[in-house]
């Protein structure tokens, strides 16, 4: 009970601006499942096609940087938080058009993946600019670390219940397959539109937008910048062939739910322990180390 009392009491140290943040990251988690894992499930299980689930994801990536560009333009007139709200609203709707207006034409999943990607390349820089410029450095990891634990206990339960659930409506013949991603798309939207609402109504100041194409960056940010590539490559493939897999070799929602929980759980101790026993200069060994681990 002590360390519960204590954790609450440094994380109601916070600003309000900052525990905001918190809140409308862990609701954004509710969706996060359905946006990844179980977007791809449905794909397979409606299509039982690779290139499917491959051009879905392949139309994300090629829009996500896309995105990041227009919305640079796009806060030279618009308020952050209208633009946070929007990348949220039109992830939310492409993942709807996928599972109710998709059928079995494969064009269509690149046309969704497109505008997922578009919806998180307005999502994501705003975000993160939001995330610096509401905490302080010496708050800074444990913000970032107890936002993954919210996230990683978040999708843990989305993750098992919901694989569950598919597979628990079809034994029993209580609703079909299809049925329940309907449910989940729904739960979806609400949840991404709630979460743009608490940022939205709140008093965050957008940022100043000079460029947004800048041509001369200092050699250590280039191998900055060739780090994070290395790692994207790594994330992009990590953002779809595991549940593929999953779902090749051992067949149902159920057992991906399971596996996603088990892998997650074992994750949420360490980003944990980090951000409460971590200071600032450990930043850069940590990362190298999780970056050599992650591609082991």
């Amino acid at each position: 009970m002590n360390i519960i009392t204590s954790e609450r009491n440094f994380y109601e140290k916070l600003p309000q601006k900052t525990r905001l943040l918190i809140a409308s990251f862990a609701l954004r988690s509710f969706a996060t499942p359905l946006l990844t894992i179980f977007i791809n499930s449905f794909i397979w299980r409606t299509t039982s096609s690779l290139f499917g689930i491959a051009i879905y994801n392949l139309g994300y990536f090629i829009f996500l940087p896309f995105g990041f560009y227009i919305n640079g333009l796009l806060l030279k007139k618009i308020k952050i938080t209208k633009l946070y709200l929007s990348g949220l609203m039109i992830s939310a709707i492409s993942v709807v058009a996928v599972i109710f207006f998709s059928g079995s034409h494969l064009w269509h999943f690149i046309v969704y993946g497109l505008v997922y990607g578009f919806g998180s390349g307005l999502y994501w820089p705003n975000r993160n600019f939001l995330s610096f410029q509401e905490t302080e450095p010496k708050q800074r990891n444990y913000f970032f670390s107890i936002n993954s634990v919210f996230r990683s206990l978040i999708i843990i339960c989305i993750t098992f219940l919901g694989g569950w659930f598919i597979v628990f409506g079809e034994q029993y013949n209580l609703y079909n397959p299809t049925t329940a991603y309907w449910i989940f798309s729904i739960i979806t939207l609400l949840v991404l539109i709630s979460s743009g609402i608490i940022i939205l109504k709140t008093n965050y100041k957008s940022p100043k937008i000079d460029k947004t194409i800048q041509l001369h960056i200092s050699k250590k940010w280039n191998r900055v910048r060739l780090i994070n590539c290395v790692f994207g490559l790594s994330e992009g493939l990590g953002h779809f062939f595991p549940t593929l897999l999953i779902l090749l070799y051992l067949g149902s929602e159920g057992v991906l739910g399971t596996i996603n929980t088990i892998v997650t759980l074992s994750a949420v101790v360490i980003i944990y322990l980090y951000g409460r026993l971590s200071k600032w200069n450990h930043r850069r060994p940590i990362f190298f180390l999780s970056l050599l681990f992650f591609w082991l």
